[in-house]
């Protein structure tokens, strides 16, 4: 799905929480320049080492891109932060890329409702964090930021969807380029 975005190597990709670069590792060969922003540095030494990824270890909630991008994305993430911090990284993103940019975001997301999380994981026996927000919960956040949604798609099957009460959903929007300052 993301290497549709790099547009023949001419597109310049952020990736927020880049993780062991799962993504990354396979997403070199099709964009100019990937910038793999991970907040931990032991997941981050599994990115390898290409000419044009560049690597930055770093909390989202205090990183600043200094460039433009085609592409931004952001997998598996959201739900670990509340709302007013995704509005930040969702902010965040939409400044970051260039006119008529994509953001896209994947994650696991709320069916009825909001689903919380806030406990001592059974399965990982730690404490274990997320807010799994509706879809529509999801689309109002990136909209009210500025961006426009050009598809949501119902990303996995349903045996990679272990829950009754949320489901993977992918959603691309398009900055809205239209409230955009052009300095001349």
């Amino acid at each position: 799905m993301v290497r549709a975005y790099g547009n023949e190597r001419k597109a310049k990709l952020l990736e927020l929480g880049a993780g062991t670069g799962l993504m990354t590792n396979e997403l070199s060969g099709y964009f100019s320049e990937i910038v793999a922003v991970e907040k931990y540095k032991e997941f981050a030494k599994f990115i390898k080492a290409e000419k044009n990824v560049h690597i930055i270890v770093e909390d989202l909630l205090c990183f600043e891109p200094v460039e433009k991008f085609d592409v931004v994305t952001s997998f598996g993430l959201m739900n670990f932060f509340n709302e007013k911090e995704a509005h930040y990284i969702y902010r965040m993103a939409y400044d970051s890329l260039n006119k008529n940019g994509t953001l896209i975001v994947k994650h696991n997301m709320g069916l009825l409702e909001d689903v919380y999380v806030d406990k001592i994981s059974d399965e990982l026996n730690i404490y274990y964090f997320s807010i799994y927000r509706t879809l529509e919960n999801e689309k109002k956040m990136v909209s009210d930021i500025g961006f426009i949604i050009e598809d949501v798609i119902d990303i996995y099957p349903d045996k990679f969807n272990r829950y009754s009460n949320t489901r993977y959903y992918a959603i691309i929007c398009k900055k809205n380029g239209i409230n955009e300052i052009s300095i001349s």
